[in-house]
C-alpha cells in the first residue's frame, strides 16, 4: 500500500519516524478475497480518528472490471540485470494472459531508471549511518548481519548525511523522481488504445524468487524499491512456481555486468524447483482497491481463479 494509508499507530518497527521514505503496513493472506476484507475492515474503521498519519479516505469499490479492455504497462526486466529463467518465463506468462483475454500491454519505460530510484531508497535508509541499527542490536548483543548492512551497499556501516540539508536534499530527489513518473504514467494514454493512462504496471517483484541468506548482496532490490520511492500500491501476484524441468539454465545472452553474471551463476533449477514465482502489480498512490482488483484481473486471466 502507499504510505501511511492503513495504520502504523504504536506499530513496533525499526526506521519509525523517518519522515522521508516510511515503510508501510502491508497484509499478507492466502487468498485475495480475504486480502481485500482484512484491508476494507481496517480502512472501514475510520484509523484516522487515532492515527494522525492515515489521511482519511474512505474505502471506495474499485470497478474496473465493468470498463471491459484494460491496458497494463509491463517492464519485463529492467535491462541491467537478466531475471532469473522462472522470472521471465512468469512474465511472458503474464502479458500473453492478459492478451489472450483482451486486456492491452504497452512497454513501460520511464525516463528515470530502476537503478536511480533505487538509490534513493538506499540513501535514505542509510541516512543516519544506521545509528538506530547499531543502537537496538546493542540491547541485546545482537550482531550486525552482512544482510542488513547489504541494504545500504556498503561492507560497513554507511557513512549517513553530513547534515540535515543533505537530507533534504535526498527528500527533493525523491519529490522529483516521483513527479517525472508520475507523469510518464499520464502521458501514456498517448499509446493506449483505450484513450486512457495505463490501469496498471506489472513488473517482477525480483531477479529471482527467492536466495540463501548469505547471498542477499548480490541482488540490487530496484524492483521493489522503486516503487517504494514513488510510493505507489503494489499488490503482489502469485502467479505459477518454478518448474526445474521448464526453467532450465539459460545461456543464450551475453552478460552486461559482473553483477550480472553473478545473478546467472545463483540460479540453480534444482534448489528453486517449486518455489512461488510471482509478480509486481501495480496501481497509483493510494489505490489499494484498484490494486487488489488489477490483482484479481492478473490472476484470473493467468490461473482461471
Amino acid at each position: 500500500g502507499s504510505s501511511n494509508r492503513l495504520p502504523y499507530c504504536k506499530i513496533s518497527n525499526s526506521f519509525e519516524f523517518q519522515p522521508v521514505l516510511s515503510s508501510v503496513v502491508g497484509p499478507m493472506c492466502q487468498d485475495l478475497k480475504d486480502l481485500k476484507e482484512i484491508t476494507k475492515l481496517i480502512i472501514d474503521s475510520k484509523p484516522w480518528l487515532v492515527d494522525p498519519r492515515v489521511p482519511p479516505i474512505e474505502w471506495r469499490e474499485s470497478s474496473l472490471a465493468s470498463q471491459g479492455k484494460l491496458s497494463f504497462g509491463v517492464m519485463k526486466w529492467n535491462k541491467i540485470n537478466h531475471p532469473h529463467p522462472p522470472v521471465v518465463r512468469t512474465m511472458e506468462l503474464v502479458v500473453e494472459s492478459l492478451k489472450a483475454k483482451g486486456h492491452e500491454v504497452i512497454e513501460w519505460d520511464p525516463p528515470v531508471s530502476t537503478v536511480e530510484l533505487a538509490q534513493v531508497a538506499f540513501d535514505v535508509f542509510g541516512s543516519d549511518g544506521y545509528e538506530e541499527v547499531v543502537e537496538m542490536c546493542a540491547q541485546s548483543g545482537e550482531p550486525i548481519v552482512p544482510e542488513i548492512l547489504s541494504i545500504a551497499k556498503e561492507s560497513d556501516l554507511p557513512k549517513g548525511c553530513d547534515n540535515l540539508h543533505d537530507h533534504w536534499d535526498q527528500a527533493r530527489r525523491r519529490y522529483e523522481y516521483q513527479q517525472i513518473i508520475d507523469n510518464y504514467w499520464q502521458e501514456t494514454a498517448n499509446r493506449t488504445s483505450t484513450g486512457r493512462p495505463i490501469d496498471g504496471l506489472i513488473t517482477p517483484v525480483w531477479d529471482c524468487c527467492s536466495f540463501k541468506t548469505k547471498d542477499v548482496s548480490n541482488y540490487i532490490g530496484d524492483y521493489v524499491a522503486p516503487i517504494n520511492v514513488l510510493d505507489y500500491t503494489v499488490c503482489i501476484a502469485p502467479v505459477t512456481k518454478v518448474d526445474k524441468k521448464i526453467d532450465v539454465v539459460d545461456n543464450s545472452f551475453e552478460f552486461l555486468s559482473a553483477q550480472d553474471k553473478k545473478i546467472h551463476d545463483l540460479y540453480d533449477p534444482e534448489l528453486y524447483d517449486g518455489t512461488p514465482s510471482g509478480v509486481q502489480v501495480i496501481a497509483p498512490r493510494y489505490q489499494e482497491e484498484t490494486a487488489i482488483e488489477l490483482c484479481e484481473i492478473v490472476m484470473e486471466c493467468c490461473t482461471g481463479n
